[in-house]
């Protein structure tokens, strides 16, 4: 049998669908564990900081959202946020992509998150913090066009994924270990 140096043999053939395949399957795994990472550092900045966080990331046709405000009727409108807070502080993805100076702070960690999230993983994000009567926002969406509104979401298919705070509290593995440990430590207290 001859073989021809320029046809690939079926094993290889094989390998390299099931290459392509198990980079299809790192790149989703990749974009859950970011967009996890993200979610979690969003709770964290809520939680220490007093403030509510909704993010929105529109990857593949689909929408994530995370929102830390237990009322639900969080986001307000673009046009309300301008009309009522005129300090709102813009932010734009380009202020996070160079280091030409260094920021510290929480609130510009999560945001350096978000646009890192958007360039890596190919997804729109779109933030707003609102932290000590000011709101902060920011867009990686390169035409510049707000989120959609809470109508257009909830009529999208597929339906948008929803996330809370409670999401991302203490596990409830971790928290029984902890509860589990704190017990037995009170036992040989008493005794």
């Amino acid at each position: 049998m001859h073989v021809d140096s320029q046809t690939p043999l079926r094993s290889t053939r094989k390998r390299t669908r099931s290459q392509s395949q198990q980079d299809r399957t790192n790149l989703r795994q990749k974009r859950c564990r970011r967009r996890a990472g993200l979610f979690g550092k969003s709770v964290e900045f809520s939680d220490k900081n007093q403030a509510d966080v909704y993010i929105l990331i529109h990857i593949n046709d689909q929408y994530f959202i995370l929102n830390t405000n237990s009322h639900g009727t969080w986001p307000p409108p673009e046009d309300q946020i301008e009309k009522h807070y005129p300090y709102t502080v813009r932010k734009r993805p380009e202020d996070y992509r160079t280091p030409i100076k260094k920021k510290r702070g929480r609130k510009e960690t999560l945001f350096r998150k978000s646009v890192e999230y958007g360039d890596q993983c190919g997804a729109d994000v779109y933030i707003i913090v609102y932290v000590n009567n000011r709101y902060f926002t920011l867009n990686t969406n390169s035409d510049g066009t707000c989120p959609p509104s809470a109508k257009q979401i909830e009529n999208h298919y597929p339906l948008p994924v929803y996330k809370t705070s409670e999401d991302y509290q203490k596990r409830p593995a971790q928290a029984k270990k902890i509860e589990r440990l704190n017990h037995v430590h009170e036992v040989t207290v008493l005794c």
